[in-house]
């Protein structure tokens, strides 16, 4: 796992199932917190819209709002510590790759 970002991510996604909001645990065990464990928060998501995201990470709580929604609430000791990144996944189209994300 050395050089390979892992841990926890807030999902963000427009898909069918609505999980926006949800806790995955990247490159090791999955989703912690699947949008469907909360549907109102899966509600909370506007596509095709601006969108306010709040991510809680304290001790061991996790919490994730979208536009004021309480989405998830995860209790996880597994990473005490790390950072907060952006991560966007591929590009499928080569004139979108400049795309500037704000």
């Amino acid at each position: 796992m050395a050089g390979r970002v892992h841990g926890y991510q807030m999902e963000l996604e427009s898909g069918a199932r609505a999980w926006a909001g949800g806790i995955y645990d990247e490159a090791r065990r999955g989703w912690l917190y699947p949008g469907d464990l909360n549907p109102a928060g899966q509600k909370a998501y506007r596509y095709g819209e601006w969108n306010r995201l709040r991510i809680e990470a304290i001790g061991h709580t996790l919490r994730t709002w979208i536009n004021g929604v309480p989405v998830a609430h995860l209790i996880d000791a597994m990473t005490p510590v790390g950072f907060i990144a952006l991560q966007v996944h591929s590009i499928g189209r080569e004139e979108a790759a400049s795309r500037r994300i704000s």
